[in-house]
């Protein structure tokens, strides 16, 4: 490691000590973010005082059952979408980016959260996740922000209702379009005006990709999930998993960007990102009037 690094790694710690864990976006500014997500892993002497305040690192085994990947792989990946997040929070006078207010829609065991605490206050971050192990996992790990359940039909969020910014990294990748709708109605009662939310979709090319293995004994096959995508933009293939509600809350889908922005209405869609590391996963950036 760079002895630059490691001075701003011991300087963030030195001032975490003495300024308390809401400083930690104008501690860290000076530390990279692949570094401030590395240090999280590999636990190295310099950050010895800084990582104090940071949260340990679940086992390799947890971080590939919610994720797929783990360690650097996975660090990678979230280091893309934080990146691109950052790119658009929305601008709002008088009122630096540390204080804004971000939701972390579906949080799992806190990938992302333990990233975005670099550029936004820990009281100011909150997450959700219908999997009370999920929320069980960040706690327990010392992930920073206000961490709570949601429903898996999420009518109702324990969220404050003047969000700046939310974003749901693959989420809706996830659910039925019912399902779906109703999250992007919640989700858009609690964005300021001006607010935005960034979601993940994936492209029709996924199905080429996606396990059938499960899903052909009910019918499903890359073929017919495949026509779906094309003929209505969107597919959603369920688990095998108990309906809630009368509907299969959970498996797998991909739609088009007009089909999202359709659902997502009246949020208006002001870009799409995508990154070399995960190109079959979609950024769309929404914004409400």
């Amino acid at each position: 490691m760079l002895a630059e690094i490691q001075h701003q790694l011991r300087t963030a710690g030195d001032h975490l000590h003495s300024r308390g864990v809401e400083d930690l976006p104008a501690a860290c500014a000076a530390i990279p973010l692949e570094v401030f997500g590395a240090i999280q892993i590999d636990r190295p002497q310099a950050a010895e005082r800084l990582l104090h305040f940071l949260p340990t690192m679940p086992s390799d085994d947890v971080q590939v059952l919610w994720t797929g990947a783990s360690g650097h792989v996975l660090l990678a990946q979230s280091v893309a979408f934080i990146r691109i997040l950052v790119s658009h929070f929305p601008n709002r006078a008088m009122r630096p980016q540390a204080d804004a207010t971000l939701l972390d829609f579906g949080c799992g065991w806190g990938r992302l959260l333990r990233l975005a605490c670099k550029f936004v206050r820990p009281s100011y971050l909150w997450g959700v996740d219908p999997w009370d192990r999920s929320i069980a996992l960040c706690r327990e790990h010392g992930v920073l922000g206000n961490l709570r359940p949601s429903p898996w039909i999420p009518r109702e969020l324990d969220v404050p209702q003047d969000l700046d910014m939310a974003y749901a990294f693959s989420v809706f990748t996830h659910l039925p379009a019912e399902v779906a709708a109703i999250a992007l109605r919640t989700l858009t009662r609690h964005l300021v005006s001006g607010g935005r939310l960034l979601l993940t979709v994936r492209p029709m090319e996924y199905w080429s990709w996606h396990d059938f293995a499960g899903a052909a004994a009910r019918g499903y096959s890359r073929e017919r999930a495949e026509a779906e995508h094309r003929d209505t933009g969107y597919t959603f293939v369920p688990h095998d998993r108990p309906p809630i509600e009368g509907i299969v809350a959970y498996g797998d889908s991909s739609m088009t960007v007009e089909y999202a922005q359709r659902l997502a209405a009246p949020l208006r869609l002001v870009a799409v990102e995508c990154s070399a590391i995960d190109l079959l996963q979609l950024v769309l950036v929404f914004e409400k009037p």
